[in-house]
């Protein structure tokens, strides 16, 4: 029989991480399509996640980015909003990124549906880029899981406007986990 005590480590076999990344991405999704997606079934290109002005200022900058890249105006600089004087794009959280990668949705399905999307999808990637840091604290697979659960699906994250945040939560913990995976233990 073996005792545990603080000075004793228990090594857990660690699992294919890719496996073990891919699992924690479905259950994500899986849980975000549960807590934000549930108004949307039935009409998502209708009904969006938020409320407020925020929601329909993201979906007009997921078709700002595209058109301006496509038709040379200054991307920064539009005078489609704020007319006749226009307003300088570089004062707002516009998020360029998220309207290039998600510009082919958005002209199919329209940008309440690229939007209901990137609100789906972005909680699950930032819950799976808080699931990696886990791992750099524990092998443990419910473990690192219920701390990408907590930093992401917690009460106090659920409970702000999520369109509010949605550019601020694009990045930074893929930058984080990006930067803390080559360092060893």
């Amino acid at each position: 029989m073996t005792v545990l005590s603080p000075t004793t480590t228990v090594m857990v076999k660690k699992a294919s991480l890719p496996a073990t990344v891919a699992i924690a991405f479905v259950l994500c999704v899986t849980i975000s399509v549960a807590v934000f997606g549930v108004l949307l079934v039935g009409s998502p290109v209708r009904v969006y996640v938020g409320y407020d002005t925020d929601p329909s200022v993201m979906m007009w900058f997921l078709t700002w980015w595209p058109h301006a890249l496509t038709h040379n105006p200054n991307p920064f600089l539009t005078k489609f909003s704020w007319a006749p004087i226009g307003y300088n794009l570089a004062w707002a959280t516009s998020i360029p990124g998220p309207s290039l990668l998600a510009s082919t949705i958005t002209r199919r399905f329209g940008p309440v549906a690229s939007y209901n999307l990137l609100c789906l999808m972005v909680p699950a990637f930032n819950a799976t880029a808080a699931f990696l840091l886990c791992t750099r604290l524990s092998r443990r697979f419910i473990v690192t899981l219920a701390g990408g659960y907590i930093s992401e699906f917690s009460p106090s994250v659920v409970g702000h406007d999520f369109s509010k945040s949605l550019a601020d939560r694009c990045s930074l913990r893929q930058w984080h986990s990006k930067h803390y995976r080559g360092r060893q233990r």
